[in-house]
């Protein structure tokens, strides 16, 4: 979402190209970066009209809600939008002028990069004509996170691009507009093939998803799904676990589903799911027991390099209340030594080089750091976010 290139530019040469004082300094320039920035009342036609601007390949435009009239249009007509590799305008009210302005013109032959998160899709059409330019069929990477707007109005056009035939990730956090019925007919988009990344994350009603990935193999260029907090049923999960044409997953994010703990297991035996290398399974506190337990029993999950079974901490500023270590040890919520030893012990966790496993106690944190499986790298990363949790 925040593009950090080799150079950021002090903050007047951005006032500088606004008032037309132009500068060979200025080539240097990769980024222009206007995020929640007020352009009401600038002289914005004179942003892009320098002669110096020809490195530009990202551009920023996010959160801005009113943008002076005309300015999509100037900035289509761009002669630099041509090599523009990234473009963001989160959580801009996308209109008729966005349309034909912008994304009317076909400038984007080299977009690799399109960040429509948060924004709203207003009018009835704006998605199909935005994906009907065949400037983007270079584009990567699509995130409709938070995106509002009806599933008719983006999924349809969605489903039925056929010439982003590059796109490799699909990003749709929390998107109001998803349905049971539209994530099925989304699974059968021409791209889904290639896709390596999909992240349907934060979705609440989930049922048959994982009848939907059985419907619309192959999935054989997907390495990694997002489903966390995605409300699905136990079904769902043995749908994926068995599914072999998931086969190719390297990391899932399945946790705070909802589903029951006992669920899991079925993903943590499949050997269609052994190649994964990261593995989030966020829990409610009273099932971390269950799934460390699980992971430790199970043989198939032996090539694990980042694995996560609880939600990361928030620091001292934004916490109020009792410690971590008091509010672990009053609720019941501690690992025993036990569990912690056979974690210890288990020679498939040698790839280890994450893990976020919570609270630890010194007694468990000195059982970790004898073990003769466990690599220094993930002792440091497990001992380093205990202490965090002490430090809170």
């Amino acid at each position: 979402r925040s593009y950090t290139p080799p150079f950021e530019p002090p903050n007047h040469w951005l006032q500088e190209l606004f008032t037309g004082k132009y500068s060979p300094k200025h080539r240097i320039l990769k980024k222009i970066n206007l995020f929640d920035l007020n352009l009401t009342g600038k002289p914005t036609n004179t942003l892009f009209a320098s002669p110096d601007l020809r490195h530009i390949t990202q551009i920023n435009l996010g959160n801005n809600k009113k943008l002076p009239k005309g300015f999509y249009k100037m900035l289509g007509q761009w002669e630099g939008i041509s090599q523009v590799t990234h473009l963001s305008l989160e959580g801009n009210p996308l209109t008729k002028p966005f349309v034909e302005g912008l994304v009317g013109s076909h400038c984007f032959p080299a977009l690799k990069y399109l960040s429509l998160r948060e924004c709203s899709f207003r009018d009835r059409g704006l998605m199909a004509h935005m994906l009907a330019n065949e400037g983007l069929k270079n584009l990567e990477e699509l995130d409709l996170s938070r995106a509002y707007g009806s599933a008719y109005t983006l999924v349809e056009p969605l489903s039925s691009a056929e010439h982003l035939t590059s796109l490799h990730t699909l990003r749709l956090h929390s998107a109001g507009f998803l349905t049971n019925e539209r994530i099925e007919q989304l699974l059968g988009s021409p791209f889904v093939p290639q896709l390596r990344l999909l992240d349907i994350s934060h979705y609440t009603s989930a049922e048959g998803l994982g009848r939907s990935f059985r419907h619309h193999p192959p999935f054989k260029s997907l390495r990694q799904l997002n489903l966390r907090k995605t409300d699905i049923h136990e079904e769902d999960i043995q749908d994926i676990a068995s599914n072999p044409s998931l086969s190719s997953l390297r990391s899932l994010q399945i946790g705070d589903s909802g589903a029951p703990v006992e669920a899991f297991n079925a993903l943590l035996q499949s050997p269609n799911l052994s190649s994964i290398q990261t593995l989030n399974m966020h829990a409610q506190f009273a099932d971390r027991t269950e799934i460390l337990t699980m992971l430790c029993e199970s043989i198939q999950q032996t090539q694990l390099t980042h694995l996560s079974i609880v939600p990361q901490w928030r620091s001292e500023e934004e916490y109020e209340g009792p410690t971590f270590e008091e509010y672990y040890i009053k609720n019941g919520m501690t690992f025993t030594d036990d569990l912690i030893e056979s974690f210890a012990y288990t020679p498939h966790f040698t790839s280890l080089e994450q893990c976020y496993l919570g609270f630890l106690t010194e007694t468990q944190l000195d059982i970790i750091n004898a073990s003769p499986y466990l690599s220094d790298t993930v002792k440091h990363s497990i001992q380093h976010n205990t202490y965090r949790v002490f430090q809170s």
